[in-house]
């Protein structure tokens, strides 16, 4: 094996806790190298969740989950300067909506004080009432929590990185651990070879107990549970001040209402045991039930569009706390089973295992710091939009401008502000470019190396439209054609649709949504297909700039079909932009762009 894949420590798992466990050891003095098997770091268990910054006050009393919580507050509050991260100090409101419920409030502000929560105070339905008035009458008293806070959750993990990078830690993505063995180092096969290290690290969320079979049969079992959300527009964050939490239960914290730091309103999450670890489907009637209960808890929500769905895995086990623990003969140390609050948790998670490190594999040095501060993301600070000179505005609904996709910010993950808060979007693609890591100008560099190539059609949508248009395009002769969309999978609105009544017109027999999108997709099987990807500006000759998992790029086409359903409004805003600031309108009129809307006239190409 060279030297130059050995290394001390390996950390498996590109989570909030493996990047925050990476920034400590890298800090001192170790050079770890972060595994992650997806494109991106949180592209497991921690891509969705509550975004709640969590005091611990409802924690099991002496459980590691308190004091890693508790640690991970304090940490988390004493950086945020340095490393520019957002804190919205909403506080929080635990809600009784009946008399059961009122008679646990009392437990929960005793449990909170033997916590060492000692501002947590009961309050009656009058106090509630003048703190949260758009809730709904039903309330009948709650216990205030004023240290629970709002933070966003994809700039800290981003800033844990990228200051483990500065210390020395090196991060391989899409670089999936599949087996490995020990004879006194590690040797760890993945899929881009094999890496040798001194000391492995298991933080691999909800394939945790996969990967401590490398080492052992594992302890625990993981039992991904789901949880689902809805993303409420911005006007919804005028109807409530702060988090609105429900009376846990024995199994699950329950429905939380709460802002975001990006400004818009969350209600979520369910909470389902499933046994797939990757997909985590919505599900309409679940998705129906939550909207309900959450209108029903704030009846003003009723008149908000919901913007975005997402689901989320959490890796629960069998055990209610935290399964952390070292094996000092194997060189091995595992962390396992973190739940909901492992974003709080991930800085003292990471200070408790730098602490197993010292006291079995040797002391770790004291380093000044290096401080890695990210862009900010968050309303409640300003946006770069609002600067003088800020550049042209790529996203108008959420106000991005182009230059936090290039230069400096491009090393930033600035999708995570899509992801979190608005994707999938029904004014916006929502899917900014995984853009981490990447070094300023990379992606100018590619672009220029490349000749740009002339394609007969680009088609925008790759719904029933869109592939409909592309396969007759083929049966006419056309041979350089491209399907672009958002989505990661083809088909459009017929793959949600689970009932009949597709397919009659076109194939002569009833099928069912899923079916009829699959049927359509197979009969481009032969055509440039590519999905993820994002349409940021459609310009006057037929020039396309996107974004996509390659990050920024641009396609030229001859004709340009717009069959984007709903979104077809966003493309024309992409194409011909309102006076708003930041914004430059094309010089070119709306008759000469090389656009197709309601047929197909390519016979002269």
């Amino acid at each position: 094996m060279a030297d130059t894949n050995h290394t001390q420590v390996v950390i498996i798992g590109g989570g909030v806790v493996g990047c925050a466990i990476f920034r400590r050891l890298a800090m001192g003095g170790l050079k770890p190298v972060l595994l992650e098997a997806g494109r991106d770091i949180l592209s497991g268990a921690s891509k969705a969740n509550s975004a709640l910054l969590h005091t611990g006050f409802d924690a099991p009393h002496g459980s590691l989950e308190l004091s890693c919580m508790q640690q991970g507050y304090r940490e988390y509050l004493g950086i945020r300067e340095q490393l520019n991260l957002p804190l919205v100090k909403s506080g929080a409101v635990v809600v009784a909506w009946n008399e059961e419920e009122m008679a646990k409030l009392d437990g929960i502000v005793a449990k909170a004080h033997a916590n060492n929560v000692t501002d947590v105070t009961r309050i009656d339905r009058d106090a509630l009432r003048r703190q949260e008035p758009l809730l709904s009458p039903k309330a009948t008293g709650g216990v205030h929590v004023p240290g629970e806070h709002i933070i966003d959750p994809w700039s800290a993990p981003l800033a844990y990185v990228h200051q483990g990078i500065a210390h020395g830690g090196i991060v391989l993505r899409d670089c999936r651990v599949e087996t490995g063995h020990f004879d006194g180092i590690w040797h760890l096969e993945t899929n881009q070879g094999e890496v040798t290290a001194d000391l492995v690290i298991n933080a691999a969320g909800n394939q945790g107990d996969i990967i401590e079979a490398i080492n052992r049969p594992a302890p625990f079992k993981i039992t991904p549970r789901k949880g689902q959300f809805l993303v409420f527009d911005k006007p919804a964050s005028r109807l409530i001040k702060a988090i609105v939490l429900p009376v846990p239960t024995e199994r699950t914290k329950g429905i939380v209402i709460c802002r975001t730091a990006f400004g818009n309103v969350l209600v979520g999450p369910t909470a389902e045991d499933q046994e797939d670890r990757i997909h985590a489907e919505v599900d309409q009637a679940a998705l129906q039930q939550l909207m309900a209960r959450g209108v029903e808890m704030l009846p003003g929500l009723a008149n908000i569009d919901v913007t975005a769905v997402y689901a989320g895995l959490r890796p629960a086990t069998q055990f209610k706390d935290y399964q952390i623990t070292a094996q000092p003969d194997r060189r091995w140390i595992t962390v396992a089973g973190i739940r909901s609050t492992g974003l709080t948790a991930a800085l003292g998670i990471a200070q408790h295992v730098a602490g197993l490190y010292g006291a079995s594999f040797g002391r770790l040095a004291e380093a000044e710091s290096i401080w890695t501060p990210v862009p900010n993301l968050c309303e409640e600070q300003p946006r770069p939009y609002q600067a003088p000179l800020s550049g042209e505005i790529v996203c108008h609904c959420e106000w991005v401008t182009r230059t936090e996709l290039e230069g400096r910010p491009r090393r930033h993950l600035a999708r995570w502000r899509y992801r979190r808060s608005q994707a999938p979007h029904p004014r916006d693609d929502g899917s900014l470019p995984g853009l981490l890591l990447q070094r300023p100008g990379d992606g100018h560099r590619r672009r220029q190396d490349r000749a740009m190539k002339t394609h007969d059609v680009i088609i925008l949508g790759a719904g029933p439209a869109g592939l409909s248009a592309a396969a007759e395009l083929k049966r006419l002769g056309v041979r350089d054609i491209v399907i672009i969309d958002r989505e990661s999978q083809a088909g459009g609105i017929p793959r949600h649709c689970g009932h009949t009544g597709y397919g009659l017109l076109q194939f002569g027999k009833l099928m069912t949504g899923p079916d009829f999108a699959k049927r359509l997709v197979d009969r481009v099987s032969d055509i440039d297909l590519r999905l993820g990807h994002t349409v940021l500006k459609l310009e006057p000759n037929g020039r396309l700039q996107l974004t996509g998992p390659n990050g920024l790029e641009t396609l030229q086409a001859q004709k340009v079909l717009l069959a984007m359903g709903r979104a077809k409004r966003r493309a024309a805003r992409a194409s011909f932009p309102e006076r708003v600031p930041g914004v430059s309108r094309p010089p070119a009129p709306c008759s000469s762009l090389p656009i197709s809307r309601a047929r197909l006239p390519f016979s002269d190409l």
